[in-house]
């Protein structure tokens, strides 16, 4: 699925540079999780739903605007590239009410005693 994302984005014609600076921009939301947990649910909702850049994918084909399919399809190369590696994202409640490190944390234990390793 990854591999179609990109070819996706090769097709669609935009920047390579494009591509590595958005490709971690998604992860910028962790930092919400500094300020609390209801602000860092945003890392969740971008991360728990391959919806979303679909939606804007469609707007942005729709609307002739090939930014907005090229930032979509940078984002769901994201959403896609761990799951080769058996990663898995949180259901989108899974954090409330931890804080970042806690977080952190329960994402560098070892793999059988995280819950969010497949």
């Amino acid at each position: 699925m990854i591999a179609m994302s990109v070819l996706l984005y090769w097709l669609n014609g935009s920047s390579w540079l494009l591509f590595a600076l958005l490709f971690l921009a998604p992860d910028l939301s962790l930092l919400g999780y500094a300020v609390g947990p209801r602000i860092g649910a945003a890392y969740n909702a971008l991360h728990a739903y391959l919806l979303l850049p679909v939606i804007l994918a469609a707007l942005g084909l729709l609307g002739g605007s090939t930014f907005a399919v090229a930032v979509a399809l940078i984002w769901s190369a994201h959403l896609l590239w761990p799951l080769p590696h058996g990663w898995r994202y949180p259901l989108p409640k899974a954090f409330l009410g931890r804080g970042v490190l806690e977080v952190c944390a329960v994402a560098t234990q070892s793999e059988d005693q995280n819950p969010y390793r497949q």
